[in-house]
């Protein structure tokens, strides 16, 4: 390094001495000179980069959230390394490490999603899950003006990884400032159904109902719940009557009884939320659904009308 700067020198002061020299000549030295202190500047950053990567890929967290914020502090251009310098200052821990990963996110203003869509993606292949929830809530701090949009991150973030437990203590938390909110009772809903936890989302659902009747999932949701329990009581009914070959009138009595019941409990409201389901948006799933409805209500007209609808359609 020193050598270069020798022999820069010895130029700069040869050019100096030029003064009756031909103009181009001067004007090539110059050119000259300033390739020099360019690929001086270019191997400096180089190896910036290159003790970065290294300090990074050894897990030197700190020293790694350093280099690349002296690398990237004034850079108006965004690139992948934003990310690792990003998640570097995270996995340091320390307060100085992780302000300058804020710092590195406000510079890059006009990519704040496509930075944050990164980072998400980062997280999930590297397998370092904390990153992204954690430069979240201290972004919620520095950012209150952008807080649902960054609640929708870490909520699709657990839905991704199927964190359901994490996934309702977050939403739980939301609930407590805003307990009517629709968005976050579906979020938790769905949080439920991947528990396998139907009940609770069923109650979930028809909370938001309450809040917006034509809110399509939630009708689709508790249709189905409905259906799939009448589709289930009607087997165990007929498993219970299978092996009774000729029922006398008391049995078939009671068999008529319970398969009314199990009608007018689960049925009914199948077909009363898939139909408002079905006004929202239909589709031949739903269809399908509903004609099977009307043929266990045994209601002809009604499933001749679906008949006609999915030939139709199809």
């Amino acid at each position: 390094m020193k050598s270069i700067n020798l022999v820069i020198l010895n130029i700069f002061v040869t050019y100096s001495y030029l003064s009756v020299m031909n103009c181009i000549i001067k004007h090539i030295i110059f050119l000259f000179i300033l390739c020099i202190f360019s690929a001086n500047g270019f191997s400096q950053s180089q190896t910036l980069y290159q003790q970065a990567a290294d300090a990074y890929n050894l897990k030197k967290w700190k020293s790694a959230s350093t280099l690349y914020y002296i690398l990237l502090k004034d850079s108006s251009e965004y690139s992948p390394t934003f990310i690792k310098a990003i998640a570097s200052g995270i996995l340091a821990g320390d307060s100085l490490s992780i302000d300058k990963s804020i710092k590195l996110i406000e510079l890059q203003e006009k990519n704040f999603d496509q930075i944050l869509k990164d980072l998400s993606e980062y997280s999930i292949s590297t397998k370092q899950f904390d990153i992204f929830p954690e430069i979240i809530y201290k972004l919620e701090n520095e950012r209150p003006s952008k807080k649902k949009e960054l609640t929708r991150y870490v909520i699709k973030y657990h839905e991704f990884l199927r964190q359901s437990d994490d996934l309702i203590l977050f939403i739980d938390t939301l609930l407590v400032t805003s307990p009517q909110n629709p968005e976050w009772l579906l979020s938790k809903a769905k949080a439920y159904q991947l528990k396998g936890e139907s009940d609770k989302s069923l109650k979930l659902y028809e909370q938001i109902l309450e809040l917006s009747p034509y809110h399509f999932q939630s009708l689709l949701y508790i249709g189905n719940y409905y259906y799939l329990q009448t589709k289930n009581k009607i087997k165990d009914l007929d498993d219970r009557y299978k092996d009774i070959k000729k029922p006398n009138q008391a049995q078939y009595f009671q068999y008529t009884k319970e398969l009314a019941q199990i009608k007018n409990d689960y049925l009914s409201k199948s077909e009363y939320y898939l139909e408002k389901a079905d006004q929202v948006h239909s589709n031949e799933y739903l269809r399908k659904i509903l004609y099977d409805i009307y043929v266990l209500n045994s209601d002809s007209e009604k499933a001749n009308n679906m008949k006609r609808r999915l030939t139709d359609k199809n």
